[in-house]
């Protein structure tokens, strides 16, 4: 673990055909006010017109964003692509058609500066044609026994809401790509 940066936040941000919205999410990774963030994007066979305008914008941030492109592997593969590669102690995932508040990364961090925790998370809201609720959702406290149950009774937050400290990751070994699961790839 000695080579990860102890305060840098690294941004794992799949991207498939995500054209309208991507340069929207590279800019919540970016303008966040926690300031040690580095964002990896791997563009996943995208064939809209993501690529030209991903490589435009990791020409803008070089010292910031690290580009990969892989030929359609899926957001797992993605993913663990973008791990290989991440220079951080802490771990965050936003998918290219998503966004953050400008202050979701410091809080989820000042939340494990100050807890015995893997992962903090944060509330979300859903926008667009999907979204069936005009409030935003926002998760209980839990301790960490609730917190497994109500994810084994209830589902797990989606991906964009925690962010977990490098180790259990590591522990973890990633993201499996053996069989898909249910997701907005």
């Amino acid at each position: 673990m000695d080579h990860f940066d102890p305060a840098l936040i690294s941004v794992i941000m799949p991207c498939h055909n995500a054209a309208p919205y991507v340069e929207e999410a590279v800019g919540s990774a970016l303008g966040q006010s926690y300031p040690q963030v580095e964002l990896i994007v791997v563009n996943d066979g995208s064939t809209d017109g993501s690529t030209e305008r991903l490589q435009q914008l990791t020409a803008e941030n070089p010292e910031r964003i690290t580009f990969i492109y892989q030929n359609r592997a899926g957001p797992f593969a993605a993913r663990n692509a973008a791990l290989a590669r991440a220079r951080g102690n802490y771990i965050a995932f936003l998918d290219a058609d998503d966004a953050w508040h400008p202050d979701a990364l410091r809080l989820m961090h000042d939340a494990l500066q100050t807890a015995p925790a893997d992962i903090a998370y944060c509330g979300w809201k859903d926008f667009g044609e999907a979204a069936t609720d005009p409030a935003p959702t926002v998760p209980p406290a839990l301790d960490a026994g609730e917190a497994a149950r109500r994810i084994l009774e209830h589902g797990a937050w989606p991906i964009n809401s925690v962010l977990i400290r490098r180790p259990l990751i590591d522990e973890l070994r990633g993201f499996s790509e053996r069989a898909p699961t249910a997701m907005d790839d």
